[in-house]
């Protein structure tokens, strides 16, 4: 890993909805980081 969520969407492969729990943030309100 190491691409953002929504770089990694892009590929046809892989889904566009990931479980959330792979990369969620510990509080809800914060906002991924753009790595």
């Amino acid at each position: 890993m190491g691409y953002p969520i929504w770089v990694q969407s892009a590929n046809p492969r892989i889904p566009k909805n990931p479980p959330t729990h792979l990369w969620a943030a510990p509080s809800p309100r914060a906002k991924p980081v753009p790595w």
